[in-house]
């Protein structure tokens, strides 16, 4: 298995630091075995914000949680369904992608896009 890329590693310690920090959980307990909530929605998010902000594979993730890549893609699936499904926990979630954007995805300044295209001229 690929070791992780700075930049995934990076983003992991963001996303935990958000879900941690919102949920009021710490990373010891996210990587326990432990099942009690929020605990399991905890994990669910760190997953499904690594399968769609880094290039980690499902693998990957789940190492960094003990967890395997079929609990990975399980998490990732519970939260396309509250985003689907649920409208308490989709906001909770569009939040958590907000901020988490916020770090991974620097806003562009108009100017920036304008020397981007030249088209214009």
């Amino acid at each position: 298995m690929n070791e992780l890329s700075e930049y995934d590693k990076m983003l992991f310690n963001v996303i935990v630091k958000i879900i941690c920090e919102g949920e009021k959980v710490s990373l010891k307990e996210l990587s326990g075995k432990r099942r009690f909530a929020p605990l399991p929605f905890c994990r669910h998010m760190i997953f499904y914000l690594m399968r769609n902000y880094s290039d980690a594979s499902l693998a990957q993730t789940g190492l960094m949680l003990m967890r395997d890549h079929a609990t990975v893609l399980y998490g990732c699936r519970k939260i396309e369904d509250y985003l689907k499904f649920d409208p308490r926990l989709r906001g909770k979630i569009l939040r958590y992608i907000s901020e988490v954007e916020k770090v991974v995805l620097p806003p562009v300044q108009e100017e920036e896009v304008f020397q981007q295209n030249d088209f214009f001229n």
